[in-house]
């Protein structure tokens, strides 16, 4: 599934892929590469844990392998996914949220993923210790730092206009 929904995405995506402003191609590419590869690894690590008995064992924190991984990849639906929108894609309260123009720019595409990337490093493993390892209430401290990126894409300056 998450094979089909890469490839149908990134059909739609790169189609009429242009050039940007500095010449160069979109770069967009590389993460649709790094999602291809981080499949790729959860998968790999799916067959090994099973080709290798240690789905039969005691596992980890009381979970097979194959558990611990499935709530892993969990985590990129229920925290990275909605994370990126919420800090990426939804337009800021002062460029209109959407809902009107008001001529005010957002912050940069560049401004957004530092934020992005750093709320999903601090965030993340916060999630991990909720799903798999401790109690949930950890899943507070996950969304509490996606909320706090929101807060700060919401205070960044804006972007320069494309020229």
């Amino acid at each position: 599934q998450s094979a089909f929904t890469l490839a149908v995405h990134s059909r739609e995506r790169f189609a009429g892929e242009a050039e940007s402003v500095s010449g160069r191609g979109v770069t967009d590419r590389a993460t649709l590469w790094a999602f291809a590869a981080l499949l790729t690894g959860a998968t790999g690590f799916a067959v090994w844990s099973r080709v290798s008995g240690m789905d039969a064992g005691g596992g980890w924190w009381g979970l097979t392998p194959g558990e611990v991984g499935y709530r892993a990849f969990l985590m990129v639906y229920g925290a990275i996914f909605p994370g990126y929108v919420l800090i990426c894609v939804l337009p800021t309260a002062r460029a209109g949220l959407g809902l009107r123009d008001t001529g005010v720019a957002g912050p940069s595409r560049r401004a957004r993923w530092g934020v992005f990337v750093a709320a999903v490093l601090v965030g993340y493993p916060l999630g991990f210790v909720g799903l798999v390892v401790g109690p949930t209430a950890w899943l507070l401290g996950l969304y509490g730092v996606l909320a706090l990126g929101r807060v700060v894409v919401e205070l960044l300056p804006a972007a320069a206009a494309d020229i």
